[in-house]
């Protein structure tokens, strides 16, 4: 079949040229969705890893008054923690830019990880557990719903 002739567009019997093999996912702009998500996964990466550098250094960073506290353990053991989530999300970060699964899987993982580790520590500072969590929850959507495009565009190189 040919093209119709009022407004150009192709009949049913006429394949799409731009369209994805059968079973893969089309390629949108929403993929930039998951290049923010990737980027923003690195971002908090360097705030937690700041942040338990700070705590491992500053004893008193991480005290509040006993009835405000969220969380027990010593400062030094949620520095560690938060140094350590931080270093596991900067290692995550890049690999979403190439649609691999296991980085979805881990990026999603270390964003809830994250935003439950900043919930328990609001009382110590909460703007910048605020922050982070709303950072954490953009990161979560972005990979949860458009991470399998990135996969199917970085399969067929597309810019």
């Amino acid at each position: 079949m040919s093209a119709s002739p009022v407004g150009g567009t192709p009949d049913r019997g006429t394949p799409d040229p731009f369209a994805p093999p059968a079973g893969e996912p089309r390629i949108t702009g929403w993929t930039a969705w998951v290049f923010l998500g990737a980027t923003l996964l690195v971002v908090v990466g360097v705030l937690h890893a700041m942040q338990g550098l700070v705590g491992l250094v500053t004893d008193s960073y991480f005290l509040v008054a006993e009835e405000r506290l969220l969380f027990e353990g010593s400062a030094t053991a949620w520095g560690w923690g938060h140094v350590l989530l931080g270093v596991l999300a900067l290692a995550a970060g890049p690999a979403l830019f190439l649609g691999k699964m296991w980085a979805r899987v881990v990026g999603i993982a270390l964003a809830t990880l994250s935003a439950l580790v900043q919930l328990a520590s609001i009382n110590a500072s909460p703007l910048w557990s605020a922050i982070v969590i709303v950072l954490d929850v953009v990161i979560i959507y972005a990979i949860a719903v458009h991470g399998r495009e990135v996969r199917a565009a970085a399969a067929r190189r597309v810019p």
